[in-house]
């Protein structure tokens, strides 16, 4: 982001004579903020995701690629301008050796001059980026891939391929938020040497790139499985263990469910991790989510935190496969101090709303939206990030935007991990979620809405039921003394609610305690 800097008199310049904003698709919107909304332009910020990014190329009348040309930059490869320009649009770029191919198609070194021919003349646009197709395809097309990817296979063939081990554990990762619980799980088995297959939902392949690159490292094999064929669907041979991240009879939970059944009926050792702070069927119930009726075909169901944290509702067969063990989410206070103390900051506080879900009534998201403006009309000097839940992204759709949008707010769907996420902000407000489980265990101040639901389980925290108790909530979020009580208050709800140490450790020793 910050090679923009090289371009600021160029962008600038730019904007003066044509009527331009600046998008920047990134993951830090502090740094947007420090370094880009200074621009004497306009600016916008959007939080990088696969979605995001594709959209704002699509609308994009060009997109500018500026590089140091240091020794880690000037490496880049030429991804960037091809996605720009097979989304249909041009490209202004700094001259690189991996853009030299397309030297042809986009402006290099051009700065102000590209910028302002391609602004001023769209046919140039449309001709340049139909050229562009042509050539990416003779330079990088399917069958300049595929070629390449069988010089790969011929050369491992000729090399020799050594045989893998018999697998002992299989993980089941039918969402991406599992992985954050399965990954200390998966590095502990293999730091003890156990051999593990990752068993992954085949639809959800685009959502998993990342996921499966760390998989390689860690030396996982790993399998695709389509949940249409899951009945024909047969287990390696040798597994021992399966361990899924969330599985239940629910709908969203049925593949990792059906798989833990093909497991059982062959004696193997299966176990489900609680998935989140309120998990239906162990410690939330209500008329659609009865926890009388949701199943686990699990063994073991290991739990963050006590038996007694679990809903009246949850049936014997269930409680009695419980297991206290904490949360295996790495996720720990931090090694220096928070952001509140650096005294050149501005301070950023993050709301995470899950307003898709049926359990809120329209009073409540009408008053969450409410607070949401309340908040950033009385302090404009503080920064508010509104996450959006990754499947719901109730406040994603344009028409309630428009409710929050403010020269502070920034709108960005949960893409990234808790532990990524929670370094950049002063304090949290939540809907209630297992984010504000985790910012208290961070260390973080923590407020959850709570008008008019029943968030008996966040009794510990900052609870707003009022529009006053948002503003009074941020009032002592900027006193540093009212900071470090509302942080003290977090760290001590979350020792409260989620048994304290080593989780990972605790799962792999109970899952092969008895194999």
């Amino acid at each position: 982001m910050l090679d923009l800097i090289l371009v600021k008199d160029d962008l600038e310049s730019i904007a003066e004579e044509f009527d331009v904003e600046l998008v920047v698709v990134s993951n830090n919107i502090i740094k947007f903020d420090t370094h880009i909304r200074p621009f004497r332009m306009r600016t916008r910020y959007i939080e990088w995701s696969n979605s995001t990014l594709l959209n704002e190329l699509r609308g994009a009348d060009v997109v500018i690629i500026p590089n140091s040309l240091d020794e880690f930059s000037v490496c880049k490869s030429s991804n960037r301008a091809v996605l720009a320009l097979l989304s249909g649009a041009p490209v202004v770029a700094t001259r690189t050796p991996a853009l030299e191919p397309l030297s042809s198609v986009i402006s290099l070194d051009g700065g102000r001059a590209g910028l302002a021919a391609y602004l001023a003349d769209a046919e140039r646009r449309r001709a340049d980026v139909e050229r562009a197709r042509l050539l990416i395809e003779s330079l990088y097309g399917g069958r300049i891939i595929g070629d390449l990817w069988c010089k790969v296979i011929d050369d491992a063939i000729d090399r020799g391929v050594p045989v893998v081990p018999a697998t002992e554990a299989a993980v089941v990762v039918q969402m991406a938020l599992d992985w954050v619980l399965l990954r200390p799980l998966v590095a502990e088995m293999r730091r003890r040497g156990r051999s593990i297959v990752a068993i992954l939902n085949a639809e959800l392949q685009k959502d998993l790139v990342d996921i499966t690159s760390e998989l390689g490292v860690l030396g996982v094999q790993m399998i695709a499985v389509d949940p249409a064929g899951l009945g024909a669907y047969h287990l390696p041979d040798g597994i021992r263990v399966l361990l899924a991240a969330s599985e239940s009879s629910l709908l969203p939970h049925r593949f990792a469910h059906s798989l833990c059944r093909v497991a059982n009926s062959k004696g193997v050792v299966t176990a489900t991790l609680q998935h989140g702070y309120e998990t239906p069927g162990l410690t939330y119930d209500d008329p659609l989510q009865s926890a009388r009726k949701i199943r686990f075909a699990s063994k073991r169901i290991y739990l963050w935190g006590s038996r007694s944290s679990l809903c009246p509702q949850v049936r014997r067969a269930t409680l009695e496969k419980c297991v206290t063990v904490g949360c295996p989410d790495i996720i720990g206070p931090p090694s220096h101090a928070v952001r509140h103390a650096e005294t050149n900051a501005r301070r950023v506080i993050g709301i995470f709303e899950n307003l898709h879900w049926h359990r809120y009534p329209e009073a409540y998201r009408d008053f969450f939206v409410k607070g949401i403006r309340a908040l950033t009309r009385r302090f404009p000097e503080i920064s508010f990030v509104v996450h959006t839940h990754p499947a719901g992204r109730w406040l994603d759709i344009p028409s309630r935007r428009k409710l929050v949008e403010a020269p502070n707010v920034t709108i960005a769907k949960l893409s990234g991990e808790m532990r990524e996420i929670l370094p950049r902000l002063d304090a949290v407000i939540s809907s209630p979620s297992s984010v504000a489980i985790h910012a208290a265990r961070f260390g973080l101040p923590v407020a959850v809405v709570t008008r008019g639901i029943d968030a008996a389980r966040y009794n510990g925290l900052f609870g707003i039921e009022t529009l006053e108790q948002w503003g009074e909530y941020v009032l002592q979020v900027v006193e540093p003394g009212g900071h470090d009580t509302l942080a003290a208050q977090s760290r001590q709800f979350a020792d409260q609610v989620i048994q304290p140490g080593d989780a990972a450790t605790r799962i792999v020793d109970d899952l092969f305690s008895d194999v």
